[in-house]
């Protein structure tokens, strides 16, 4: 199982845990919601790009919050579908990316009225795997650093879920050595719909 599906496993189980009781102190503990430490976790469903193709992506990460609002995270991404055009058109490959990550996510003031951003910073590693399309098997694998500053706007609550946006940038170092694609191959934009419970 990759690294950033064993992440996403282990941080909405853990989430899953942590939350209720969580959220059960902050209720009977009012006074003291600003000095505790609260825990969430999201998933997000995105798209982005690799060697000039689109493909969907599923994360999730777990959130640790502090008391002055900014938060630290942990969590991981994996590519729903390979992909086979742009740069790797005719090779007879797919090729397909998964990340794992550490987050920090701090409050931004609003802006124009608009509520709940907040920017954030991960850094971690990722794999790309290049497989041929006809057999499956895979005959290329590279793991390189990844950067990814991004602004999130954490949307409307539903009861205990609250729906929002988020926009990145990618940067990955160290793909020298792959075969068909390089480093511009895959630097790319990430646009997600998040999902978070319990809200902040």
């Amino acid at each position: 199982m990759p690294v950033s599906s064993r992440i996403l496993i282990i941080a909405l189980a853990a989430a899953a845990i942590l939350s209720a009781p969580v959220a059960a102190y902050g209720q009977s503990e009012p006074d003291s919601s600003s000095t505790r430490l609260g825990v969430s976790v999201d998933a997000s469903l995105g798209v982005q790009r690799l060697g000039g193709s689109t493909f969907a992506s599923l994360g999730g990460r777990l959130w640790l919050t502090f008391p002055a609002g900014w938060r630290l995270g942990v969590g991981g991404m994996r590519g729903l579908n390979r992909v086979s055009g742009g740069e790797l058109e005719g090779s007879g490959l797919d090729a397909r990316f998964g990340s794992a990550a550490v987050s920090v996510g701090v409050p931004l003031p609003d802006v124009s009225g608009i509520e709940g951003l907040e920017a954030r910073f991960a850094a971690g590693s990722g794999a790309v795997h290049l497989d041929n399309a006809l057999l499956g098997t895979t005959v290329d694998t590279k793991t390189v650093w990844t950067l990814e500053p991004s602004l999130l706007w954490k949307g409307h609550a539903w009861g205990r879920v609250r729906i929002g946006g988020e926009i990145g940038y990618r940067w990955s170092l160290g793909a020298d050595g792959l075969s068909r694609l390089d480093g511009a191959d895959l630097r790319t934009f990430v646009v997600s719909a998040v999902v978070s419970l319990p809200p902040d």
